[in-house]
């Protein structure tokens, strides 16, 4: 009766869901969500770029750090702001996994393994139901690479990477498989409907990310700024923004992670680019410690409004992680 009500609920948050968005969330660019990147430079031309992100121009990639990224009229000052601003980031995000236990520990580690229940307004919208059975979450930590378990019979499991998902018998045996997995969510918007490999795909690269943050941060290619900070009642968090390379399957190039004063994750906001590019936010509670390394153990994932604010009438995922364990 319980998971009967549990699943009413969630259809119709999925109904209201669609309803706010009458008109599909198209993928959306880093301008539309968040304007420009901060803060602006302008040469003599008013020409605008930021080297400091990797960028150059609107998408040529550029070398970090070196004058490849310099156009020939740009002046001194503007290359130190914006080595100021990296310095800035970087300082935040050295606080942020020291307080997260530290990128020693963190490298002893190869992978972890936890309990998840899940659910939410999503899954109902994508044509799959998410009952409330745990299961059973494993994630390398030095590579894109998670499993869950069991997915759909008791003896079957997942094995996701970037470039294949799988579902597999626990010996081993091929029950399913899709290589180059995101080109299967070309043009799907909210209301797609879903197959058990789009979910898995969805479980394996969202589980990823979550359960490698904020170490994930640090890896080459990903670029990070500080933004803005935030005010949540009397708090102020500041944010770190991310930008992800092509290499790295996530939610969305571009994200954000907000921090309180204790540097703890307390909100982890992106656009859901393999359904329509629907913007969400996610907030994060509940810190365990295990081995060492901390971590948020609830996490819900909100459509997100006006004013950049979670519409917290709109849960559209909820992750419960406990028995969490290192190897």
């Amino acid at each position: 009766m319980a998971q009967c009500a549990r699943l009413a609920r969630d259809t119709l948050v999925a109904a209201v869901a669609l309803s706010r968005l009458a008109s599909p969330v198209s993928a959306q660019t880093y301008h539309e969500f968040y304007g420009p990147p901060t803060p602006l430079v302008f040469d003599a031309k008013g020409a605008r770029h930021w080297c400091l992100y990797g960028y150059y121009g609107p998408s040529r990639r550029r070398e970090r750090g070196t004058d490849a990224c310099r156009r020939p009229h740009e002046t001194n000052f503007e290359m130190v702001v914006k080595m100021a601003i990296t310095r800035s980031a970087n300082g935040l995000l050295a606080q942020v996994i020291d307080a997260h236990g530290g990128m020693a520990r963190w490298n002893e580690r190869e992978k972890i393994e936890a309990t998840i229940v899940s659910g939410g307004g999503f899954f109902p919208l994508k044509g799959v139901i998410q009952d409330s059975e745990p299961r059973r979450m494993t994630v390398w930590l030095h590579e894109e690479r998670s499993s869950v378990l069991p997915y759909g019979a008791a003896d079957q499991r997942t094995m996701f990477t970037p470039d294949r998902i799988v579902i597999e018998k626990l010996d081993g045996t091929l029950v399913a498989e899709r290589r180059d997995p995101r080109d299967s969510f070309a043009g799907h918007q909210m209301n797609t409907p879903w197959d058990a490999l789009h979910r898995a795909y969805f479980n394996g690269e969202a589980l990823w990310t979550y359960l490698t943050t904020p170490f994930l941060l640090a890896l080459d290619g990903v670029v990070v700024e500080e933004a803005e900070p935030w005010s949540e009642g009397n708090e102020t968090w500041r944010v770190l923004r991310a930008h992800f390379p092509g290499s790295i399957e996530t939610h969305s190039l571009i994200q954000d992670f907000f921090f309180d004063h204790g540097f703890r994750l307390r909100r982890h906001d992106y656009s859901v680019n393999i359904a329509g590019g629907f913007p969400a936010s996610q907030l994060t509670s509940d810190y365990i410690v295990v081995d060492g390394i901390h971590l948020p153990t609830k996490r819900r994932a909100y459509t997100r409004g006006p004013g950049r604010r979670p519409i917290l009438d709109m849960l559209m995922v909820s992750i419960d992680i406990s028995e969490v364990g290192f190897t």
